[in-house]
Order: C-alpha cells, then structure tokens, then sequence
C-alpha cells in the first residue's frame, strides 16, 4: 500500500510556488494546476501498478472548506487546504479520471499488476538499525536497477 498526494492550485489557476509555513518555517511549496494534479496521479497509479503494489492512498479525498482558511492550522499552512481529489463545493477535479480509468482496467480484467521487485535484502528490524545508511544503499540499488 502506498500513500500520495499532491496540493493543488484553485480551479483554473496555473501552478505556482509560494512561501508557505512549514511548523514555523517558511520554505517554498508548489500548488500545481488541476492539470497537472491529473497527470501526476496517472503517472502514479502506473507507477504503482508497475511496481506491484497492492494498493494506494490519495491524500487526500477533498480540500477544505474555504471557511475555514482563518483558522489554525489553515490561516498559514496553505498548502494543506487543496489536497483533496475532490474540491471544497463537492465538484471532482480531473485527477479523479485517473482513479476511474484505473478501476475500469481493473474490472475489465486488463489491469496487469507485476511482480513485486525484490529490492530489500535485510529484515525491518535490521534496517531500523541503520535507516540512513540502508536507505543510501537500497536507493542506489534501485536506480542502478532502474537505469540498466
């Protein structure tokens, strides 16, 4: 199972970065176009799909109400008010498409998940131990994987 998400721009507003609080810490965040939110949700269910995985968790199923935008933590945490796959007012965005057409490949039968890569080769508990160091290792095997 695999959770994602992405925070979106307003209807029809292009993608743009802004400055956003971070537990008190301003660092930029990009709220990407409706647009661009469809295309990166199918460019992940693909990914997820090709990959094995048995499952996936959009973050989240609909944005807030703009009511409540003054109020903590909404008033400065912005980037967690457009998260959702449906809007505020009840309306699907387009990312939704890709939820759809997934499920129909699913229940037509010509959805063809593969196998799952064998890429770790230590135990939980072994990798807990040194997460740092197993996760430099595991990634470099996996891009070494990915590039050959």
């Amino acid at each position: 199972m695999q959770e994602f998400g992405l925070c979106s721009a307003q209807r029809g507003a292009a993608g743009e970065t802004i400055i956003d609080d971070f537990l008190g810490t301003p660092r930029p965040q990009y709220l990407a176009s409706e647009e661009e939110g469809a295309t990166y949700y199918a460019d992940v269910l693909e990914g997820l799909v090709a990959t094995g995985a048995a499952g996936a968790y959009a973050w989240c199923y609909g944005d807030y109400d703009p009511r409540l935008f003054d109020r903590a933590p909404l008033a400065h945490a912005v980037r967690e008010r457009t998260f959702g796959l449906v809007r505020a007012d009840g309306s699907e965005k387009p990312a939704t498409a890709a939820f759809r057409a997934l499920r129909r490949r699913r229940d037509a039968g010509t959805l063809v998940r593969q196998a799952v890569p064998t890429v770790l080769d230590i135990s939980t508990d072994e990798y807990y131990d040194a997460p740092a160091e197993h996760f430099r290792r595991l990634y470099l095997r996996w891009t070494n994987r990915e590039g050959a």
